[in-house]
C-alpha cells in the first residue's frame, strides 16, 4: 500500500500532514471537505455538523496537536508517536493543563469554557 507516513516519517512532519487534512473542515464545497469530515469521524467525533469550523493548534503545551471545534466546546488532543510509546502520563498531563486554561487561551483555541 502507498502510505505517506512512510515518507513523513517525524512526527513533526506527521502533525502537519493531519492538520492539512483536518482543515479542509473550513473549506466547505471543496473536492477534500469530506477527507476532513471522515477523519474528524475516526477521532471519534460522532457528527460534524454543515459550517463547522476548526482550528488545529501544533505544539498546544507541548501536545503533538490540539483540534479546538468552535462552537462545541470541545477539543481534541493528538498525541502522535514515531518510534516510542506514550511516556510520563503525558495523556493525563496534556487533559489536565487544558482544564486549566485562561480566558485568552480560550479565546485562542476558539473554545468558551474549560
Amino acid at each position: 500500500m502507498n502510505n505517506l507516513f512512510d515518507y513523513a516519517t517525524s512526527e513533526l512532519s506527521q502533525d502537519a500532514v493531519i492538520c492539512w487534512c483536518l482543515n479542509w473542515l473550513n473549506e466547505p464545497g471543496t473536492a477534500l471537505y469530506l477527507l476532513a469530515v471522515d477523519l474528524l469521524k475516526k477521532m471519534g467525533e460522532a457528527t460534524v455538523e454543515n459550517g463547522q469550523t476548526i482550528r488545529t493548534i501544533q505544539q498546544f503545551y507541548k501536545t503533538d496537536i490540539l483540534v479546538c471545534l468552535a462552537g462545541k466546546n470541545r477539543v481534541i488532543l493528538v498525541e502522535d508517536k514515531t518510534d516510542t510509546s506514550e511516556h510520563g502520563e503525558q495523556i493525563r498531563r496534556y487533559r489536565e493543563q487544558l482544564k486549566r486554561l485562561s480566558e485568552e487561551e480560550r479565546r485562542f483555541c476558539g473554545i468558551d469554557e474549560n
